[in-house]
């Protein structure tokens, strides 16, 4: 967790696995973590607008940049324009953060924060998901990113087509979970969104549906003064939810959707 006094951001660290040699980007910059010597990264670029400059050189969207690193050595790459659809590979495992020191989210929804994530490799990456809304935010902003030509997603009722480096955003006002399929494994991520009542936007990868498990401990930082915690369980499941010892009673706090059901407590 960073905290710099005005805005404040985390991320699960992930384990080192060996199957880490492929990203896909999600944000304004990003850092690449090397774990061995003589580890040799290729990134494809992909920006919204304009040259990113790189190691004192210009680059334009769809280039390459080729760099050779050593243990723990980290490279960072900054843009004022998204990054997003970036596509990293390495010979040899590594690790990649990606975010922004202070983005709106949208972009004329004032205020800015801290947008932090440690990207899934793409060997991670797969097919099912349900992302619940985030309790007191007003939509449920995703997007859904591609590694692969031909990727057909359905997001509920709407049905989209990405290539390699593309991406798809979502924003639905429903008060209910949404389920994602595609055809190929895509990476979604739940962004929630600012507003002038102190509540900062923030940057969350969504688990799939294969990424579930039916026991979680979390903490909650300090000294925010609210704490919220998004529950997806299925409908035929709901009755045996349980937290801190307490069974969760289906109440208003239960938001029941066609097959899953969002627990905001």
């Amino acid at each position: 967790m960073v905290r710099d006094g005005y805005s404040s951001g985390g991320f699960l660290l992930l384990p080192i696995s060996a199957d880490a040699r492929e990203f896909v980007v999600a944000s304004y910059e990003f850092l690449i973590i090397a774990l061995e010597d003589s580890t040799l990264i290729d990134i494809q670029l992909r920006t919204s607008a304009g040259p990113v400059m790189i190691g004192g050189k210009s680059y334009s969207s769809g280039q390459n940049v080729s760099l050779k690193m050593s243990r723990m050595q980290t490279y960072l790459v900054q843009h004022e324009n998204d990054l997003t659809g970036t596509h990293i590979t390495s010979s040899k495992p590594v690790s990649v953060v990606s975010g922004v020191a202070c983005a709106f989210v949208p972009r004329d929804r004032y205020f800015c924060g801290f947008l932090v994530e440690q990207m899934l490799p793409v060997s991670f990456w797969q097919r099912e998901y349900v992302c619940a809304k985030l309790k007191s935010k007003g939509t449920n902003r995703l997007r859904i990113l591609s590694s692969v030509d031909g990727t057909s997603v359905n997001i509920g009722a709407t049905h989209i087509q990405l290539n390699k480096g593309e991406f798809y955003e979502y924003v639905n006002s429903n008060d209910v979970a949404t389920p994602i399929e595609s055809n190929y494994p895509v990476l979604v991520l739940q962004y929630a969104e600012g507003d002038k009542r102190l509540r900062d936007p923030s940057m969350i990868t969504i688990p799939s549906l294969n990424g579930q498990e039916a026991e979680y401990f979390y903490e909650t930082a300090t000294p925010l003064r609210y704490h919220y915690v998004s529950i997806t369980i299925r409908t035929d499941q709901a009755n045996g939810l349980n937290i801190d010892g307490s069974t969760v009673s289906r109440s208003d706090e239960l938001k029941t959707t066609i097959n899953t059901t969002e627990v905001q407590r």
